[in-house]
């Protein structure tokens, strides 16, 4: 097998990874539990390892393509205050959509997938007590559900410095405080103008401050802060998009 074929079969592997990530997380045993502003969040621990779960859906007024754009459009969701931190977009760029932690998010490279799917590899940057940085493989996959409405599955799951080098030259190294980190979004066509948003965040860490059970609640709050300041990005982005259409 030449060094290409080698190349495209861990990529294969790589993508196909993002469809069994969840399962993994069946075993840990959950100690913590709460309903946060409607987010649903768990936490569990083995051994030195914590996760974090959040769960919630929403339903918004807009077309499922517009609420797709409102996820995958990364350049524009960061923080102009941290401008003078940027190293690999413009420090004149202005972001459209408020993002309090992100520093900046960037297209590294597109990939090729399977047949009805698209895949790239996106870099942030990000500002929380301290910066930090990590490489997300982001898959987005058509499909149709039980109920023959057609859906839209968007899987971002953070990949360790090994698995980003199977792709590029990393810009930086994976110095995130967690050491796996999963989000999917599954948008559902409720109608032609209303989607169906479900948004799971998964996560862990043996970081030996964030795993002790006794600051659960802290990161439990920052984990809905997060989710609620992502949806609500989506919803403002698409309500926009929608409001340009109709004015054509």
């Amino acid at each position: 097998m030449n060094l290409r074929k080698i190349m495209m079969s861990q990529k294969l592997l790589l993508l196909s990874g993002l469809a069994v990530s969840l399962s993994s997380y069946a075993d840990y045993k959950v100690d913590k539990s709460e309903d946060l502003n409607g987010i649903h969040l768990k936490s569990g621990k083995e051994h030195s390892v914590r996760l974090f779960w959040g769960t919630t859906a929403k339903t918004l007024p807009y077309p499922m393509t517009l609420v797709k754009k409102g996820i995958t459009n990364f350049t524009d969701k960061c923080n102009n205050a941290y401008k003078n931190k940027r190293k690999f977009t413009p420090t004149s760029y202005d972001c459209k959509y408020h993002n309090a932690t992100v520093i900046e998010s960037f297209v590294e490279k597109q990939i090729s997938p399977a047949a009805g799917s698209e895949s790239y590899l996106v870099g942030k940057k990000i500002y929380n007590l301290g910066a930090s940085g990590y490489y997300e493989l982001v898959e987005v996959k058509d499909g149709v559900n039980k109920k023959n409405q057609k859906t839209i599955t968007i899987t971002q799951r953070m990949l360790d410095n090994k698995e980003v080098k199977s792709f590029v030259t990393p810009k930086f190294e994976n110095n995130s405080d967690f050491d796996k980190k999963t989000i999917v979004l599954t948008l559902t066509e409720a109608s032609p103008k209303e989607t169906h948003l479900s948004y799971q965040y998964e996560a862990e860490t043996d970081h030996w401050v964030l795993n002790k059970q006794v600051n659960v609640p802290q990161i439990f709050a920052s984990i809905t802060k997060n989710i609620k300041e992502t949806i609500n990005v989506i919803d403002q982005e698409a309500s926009e998009q929608s409001r340009e259409v109709a004015s054509k």
